[in-house]
């Protein structure tokens, strides 16, 4: 009798203290997982396992989302939805025939185990090498920055060398520094209005989950978006006078702080990198475009 209560009690605190720790912070999945619903409710489309050859002898884009952890569907259902075929990838020689390859939102320091537990970094670094196109969603920004910023409180944005401890990217491409969690812990993740990509739209409404953001760049990058200092200040974000970077792109690596993929009725940051992807195959490789 005793045991069995004993258990009971056991039982019923694990999940009490569950339930109310999702009920008062909630977790990244949960938050992402409300989106994800959105997504998928305004984007149907019939998945493929095969490129299709339009009767005109041209082929599609193909495109490759890395399906370790975090938000990849949404990404395969989007570029599919768009014309392009898209497919997961969690081997290393599922990389091959690929023309793009998309770095997930999600939680950065997970992604970087399962990707050196299933062979996949060397290949990740030398896709970068070879200047193929590729795009890194908030964890993805992380894992395609040269460096990165693991510093918990980061009060001083002009001088980040001199305050934070500074670690190197897992795959890199993107010459600059990215702070992990600029905006915070779970519970401050936001909505925000920013610059949609170029040439397609004045804003874009950016979501921000647990969020990285670019404190540094070199001249080689292009900053496509930014949060402006009087809204960082807002957050309390001290010393924020210079304002961060949330999208950035450098050749054929593209990177963003918020989640693109979990957006509903709005790919236009999509239809961007598929644009990049167009213009590599033009002037970089023999294969056929898109129609």
């Amino acid at each position: 009798m005793y045991v069995c209560l004993s258990f009971f009690f056991f039982f019923f605190k694990q999940k009490t203290a569950y339930e109310m720790l999702r009920s008062l912070v909630g977790s990244e999945m949960c938050i992402r997982d409300r989106y994800q619903r959105r997504v998928r409710e305004q984007y149907s489309v019939v998945m493929c396992d095969t490129p299709v050859a339009p009767a005109t002898g041209r082929r599609q884009i193909r495109i490759g989302v890395l399906a370790m952890q975090g938000a990849f569907e949404e990404h395969v259902v989007i570029c599919q939805s768009l014309g392009a075929f898209a497919c997961q990838v969690k081997k290393p020689d599922q990389l091959e025939d690929l023309d793009a390859l998309i770095l997930p939102g999600g939680e950065s320091t997970t992604m970087a185990k399962v990707a050196e537990r299933w062979c996949m970094v060397g290949p990740l670094q030398e896709w970068v090498r070879a200047g193929k196109p590729i795009w890194g969603t908030c964890a993805g920004l992380i894992l395609l920055s040269q460096g990165t910023v693991s510093k918990d409180e980061y009060v001083d944005i002009a001088s980040p060398a001199a305050t934070s401890v500074k670690a190197d990217g897992l795959v890199g491409g993107l010459d600059v520094m990215t702070h992990r969690n600029f905006f915070g812990s779970q519970v401050r993740s936001f909505e925000h209005k920013v610059s949609g990509p170029p040439g397609r739209g004045e804003q874009f409404n950016g979501l921000f989950i647990r969020a990285p953001a670019v404190v540094e760049t070199s001249e080689n990058v292009t900053v496509l978006a930014r949060i402006e200092p009087e809204v960082l200040t807002q957050m309390g974000l001290r010393e924020a006078n210079m304002g961060v970077a949330v999208a950035v792109q450098q050749e054929n690596v593209l990177g963003t702080s918020f989640h693109p993929e979990l957006v509903a009725h709005d790919p236009r940051w999509h239809l961007h990198f598929l644009d990049m992807v167009c213009r590599y195959l033009d002037f970089g490789s023999p294969y056929i475009l898109v129609e």
